[in-house]
C-alpha cells in the first residue's frame, strides 16, 4: 500500500485494491536524435489504494487493520533505439496515507523509485 512503509501490517489473510489514472505528458515537443516526443515517453499518474487485513486467531493487542493511501507520480519509458538494443523505464511515485493508524515511521508520505532495462 503506497503511503505506508513496506510490510506495515501482517495478518492471516487480507485484500487490497487500487485505481490508477495515467495521462501522457501534455507536450508535442520532440527531443533527442530521433523523432521521440515527450508525450510518447513521459506520463503522469495519480492513484488511490486501500486494503484490510484479518487475524483469524488474534493474540492480545492484535487488531484487524484497514488502511488506504494515494498519491501521484511520473513515468519515463524510453523505447529501443535499435532492434537488438535495450529499452529503459523509470518511475517515481509519492504515496500519502489517507486512512488508518499513523504509519509506524511517523512520516506523512513515502517516495518510491523504480527502474529497469529490458532486452526483449
Amino acid at each position: 500500500m503506497r503511503g505506508f512503509p513496506i510490510s506495515e501490517y501482517s495478518g492471516s489473510n487480507g485484500y487490497n485494491g487500487g485505481i490508477e489514472y495515467v495521462m501522457p505528458f501534455p507536450s508535442d515537443m520532440s527531443f533527442g536524435k530521433g523523432k521521440l516526443k515527450w508525450k510518447d515517453v513521459l506520463s503522469l499518474n495519480t492513484f488511490v489504494e486501500g486494503g484490510k487485513i484479518q487475524i483469524l486467531e488474534p493474540d492480545v493487542g492484535d487488531l484487524e487493520r484497514s488502511i488506504s493511501g494515494g498519491g501521484f507520480g511520473i513515468k519515463l519509458n524510453i523505447p529501443k533505439s535499435k532492434p537488438w538494443g535495450p529499452s529503459y523505464n523509470f518511475a517515481a511515485s509519492f504515496g500519502i496515507p489517507f486512512q488508518g493508524p499513523p504509519p509506524s515511521d511517523r512520516t506523512s508520505g513515502i517516495l518510491y523509485l523504480s527502474g529497469g532495462i529490458n532486452y526483449y
